[in-house]
């Protein structure tokens, strides 16, 4: 194995067993060294490229407020559920780092607060958006993180970590205890693509006129309770 060995004024490709201490360097040897001192260079830059143009992804935490608070809320025997519509693109890429409103993307957050003596449970199934007679389905969370990682050059890390963040804010099938406060989100399709031409292709229209409707269960009586319809999508700026 060839070992490099620097001297002041020197350089020197030195053989397993052979020592050339205090000979002077031959041209070929000079530009050996020149050449792989390069490359070492090269190398260090392309990997600080790459470090730089891995994006961070930065979010902040979705806050959790009595549902009674909010403007779209009902309450029914001290029972409050409310929807929170992320509509405006910048709270969107607060809370999900990436602009989900002008690709057509509705976030919404499902709360409920309980202050009953039982427990209340709420579940995705029970979360239903209608247009009419139209029902829309929520979006599988993959491809909600498909579209936020599409937005930037993550590395494989962070992309794990957008896959996480989102998971965890995904409404899932849960019980509510007396005096808690439990929320979750889901995605929706609201981009119009039935309305076509050369002004829509270029405008993104949305759908208008949805109705949101939220049914929680009695966990200890069986009792269920329908919540709403909540009139969302009032009209969003993606501008």
């Amino acid at each position: 194995m060839a070992v490099l060995v620097l001297l002041p004024g020197a350089a020197f490709n030195l053989q397993p067993g052979q020592v050339n201490r205090g000979e002077k360097p031959t041209p070929l040897q000079v530009k050996e060294y020149a050449m792989r001192k390069t490359r070492i260079i090269f190398i260090i830059f392309i990997m600080g490229v790459v470090a730089c143009a891995s994006s961070r992804y930065e979010v902040v935490e979705m806050p959790l407020r009595d549902a009674g608070l909010y403007p779209l809320s009902q309450s029914y025997e001290r029972i409050s559920v409310a929807v929170d519509e992320i509509s405006n693109p910048g709270r969107a890429v607060r809370y999900f780092g990436a602009d989900l409103i002008g690709s057509g993307v509705l976030p919404v957050d499902v709360l409920v607060s309980n202050f009953s003596k039982d427990r209340w449970s709420v579940k995705p199934a029970d979360v239903l958006l209608r247009k009419g007679d139209e029902v829309i389905d929520p979006l599988p969370v993959n491809l909600v993180t498909d579209l936020i990682k599409s937005r930037s050059s993550y590395n494989s890390e962070t992309r794990q970590h957008i896959e996480s963040h989102v998971h965890g804010l995904m409404l899932k099938e849960t019980v509510v205890f007396p005096m808690d406060t439990r929320h979750g989100v889901l995605f929706f399709p609201v981009l119009d693509r039935r309305k076509r031409g050369e002004f829509f292709s270029r405008v993104p229209l949305f759908i208008e006129g949805l109705k949101l409707h939220v049914v929680a269960t009695n966990a200890d009586t069986g009792e269920r309770r329908e919540f709403g319809p909540f009139s969302i999508y009032q009209g969003i700026n993606v501008w």
